[in-house]
């Protein structure tokens, strides 16, 4: 036996309708609508325990890639030199404390480069680069591996 549709039965079957093309336009990439904005991007790696002299052959102005890929970044913008730490048993205490580590540095590298900027995300030349992101770069000779620390974006 037949039952026949009444107008309830219509409006759930459009809500069904609805939701299921809303779905796809949402995880199509067509739900949301993100502006982004063309930004000068700075983001500075912290390169931990370098042998003692390393940023001598880092020069503000290089050209910066990606060591892996070979992807350009940018310039180097500013290089900083800070002493490397370790961690040591203070056999006095029992305890253990930082100690400046012998012969090493921790270099501060700042790159500048060009990128967008929007509510969710920072790119540098097309790569998303944020807070913690470990990434590992290279000059003319040199290359060196690190955190993002600082990351900041001029319009």
């Amino acid at each position: 036996m037949l039952k026949k549709f009444n107008a309830l039965d219509v409006l759930i079957c459009a809500a069904i309708i609805a939701i299921v093309f809303a779905s796809a336009a949402f995880l199509s990439g067509g739900g949301l609508i993100m502006a982004s904005n063309q930004a000068t991007v700075y983001f500075t790696i912290e390169a931990q325990n370098m042998p003692e002299g390393f940023h001598e052959k880092i020069t503000v102005g290089d050209t910066i890639e990606d060591s892996a890929k070979g992807f350009y970044y940018g310039i180097a913008y500013r290089v900083e030199v800070v002493p490397a730490m370790i961690e040591t048993l203070d056999a006095e205490n029992q305890r253990m404390v930082r100690a400046i580590a012998p012969e090493r540095e921790t270099i501060l590298l700042t790159v500048k480069c060009e990128g967008t900027e929007s509510d969710t995300a920072i790119t540098a030349r097309g790569q998303t680069v944020k807070i913690g992101q470990r990434m590992t770069l290279k000059g003319k000779g040199y290359a060196l591996g690190g955190f993002i620390v600082e990351l900041r974006t001029e319009q």
